[in-house]
């Protein structure tokens, strides 16, 4: 099938229309002049990074040496495919994790990329920041890097925070270094109110999972 340049409002509404139920993948494909193969990219990207996964990047995505070093532990324990692990690690693509992997088995030294943006240097936050910072990375499928760069704030952060929130709830979310008292002298209501925007993020997410999962299950079978 021929390539067509199909714009990113193209793409977005064609996978909204699908996913509303209002056109079918092939009449999609045959409309925008596009495989299946493609389709299904789309509908990969758009469950990973929302709309934006659908959007031309404007510049080079940047990863720090953490983020390198984890997505190759990752593969190399057997958490799956070069595919898996990337989707794992909101990566676009899995070409830039096989250059690591190769790279990290012929022993080279495994370098942060030049710095874009996306990896900022850790920041002072108060449990309310953190809190929202988990709930919003938490409706965005764990992108930890858009939630990063979002915020302010590293990678490192993000993650530690979303992990520790979901072992051991909103309490672990307290910076308790040098304090006898609870942060900010919240109230027990106040905590309670922050747990409950971070637990319906994760109940609206989870529905949004199952269903766009119906949706995929339906494209990989071959309709």
């Amino acid at each position: 099938m021929s390539k067509t340049k199909v714009s990113s409002e193209q793409k977005i509404e064609a996978i909204e229309s699908y996913l509303k139920g209002e056109n079918s993948v092939i009449k999609i494909m045959e409309e925008l002049n596009i495989g299946k193969r493609t389709f299904r990219e789309w509908m990969r990207n758009y469950e990973t990074f929302g709309n934006d996964g659908l959007i031309k990047q404007s510049h080079k995505s940047c990863y720090s040496k953490e983020f390198k070093l984890n997505a190759i532990e990752s593969y190399l324990n057997g958490e799956g495919s070069y595919d898996t692990i990337s989707k794992k690690y909101k990566m676009r693509s899995v070409h830039p994790l096989k250059a690591w992997v190769k790279e990290y088995n012929l022993h080279k030294v495994i370098k942060e990329t030049p710095k874009g943006g996306l990896f900022m240097e850790t920041r002072k936050t108060t449990l309310d920041e953190r809190a929202e910072i988990v709930k919003d990375c938490i409706e965005h499928g764990l992108n930890y890097n858009l939630i990063a760069k979002k915020y302010f704030v590293s990678y490192s952060q993000v993650r530690r925070w979303t992990l520790k929130y979901k072992e051991n709830g909103i309490d672990a979310l307290e910076d308790r270094r040098g304090k006898s008292k609870k942060e900010d002298e919240l109230t027990q209501l106040d905590e309670i109110k922050l747990e409950l925007k971070i637990v319906k993020a994760e109940k609206h997410k989870l529905q949004l999972e199952n269903e766009f999962l119906k949706k995929l299950k339906i494209i990989e079978r071959g309709w």
